[in-house]
């Protein structure tokens, strides 16, 4: 997952996924939750861009919400790198 995880920005990592309020953890398969629509849109943003993602299909959203799970401890595992790099060139 680690593949899928460093095709994320460090900027959207930071600011979108690995957060308090934990939208991974607290996304559920619907269109009008506002954690699925961020990760979402990172997916097709970023990792799927030549794809067009359906938000009305509850399949492929469980599929993007099955594969940012598997991929949060890599998440957390490269905001930690990021944060000690970000410190270290201040």
């Amino acid at each position: 997952m680690r593949k899928y995880a460093v095709m994320i920005p460090d900027i959207i990592r930071s600011e979108y996924l690995v957060i308090p309020t934990d939208p991974i953890a607290e996304a559920v398969p619907y269109k009008g939750n506002p954690h699925m629509q961020v990760l979402f849109k990172v997916w097709y943003e970023f990792i799927e861009p030549a794809s067009q993602g359906n938000i009305e299909c509850g399949h492929c959203l469980n599929r993007i919400i099955d594969n940012f799970k598997a991929m949060k401890p890599e998440l957390v595992k490269l905001e930690k790198e990021y944060r000690i790099l970000k410190e270290l060139t201040k």
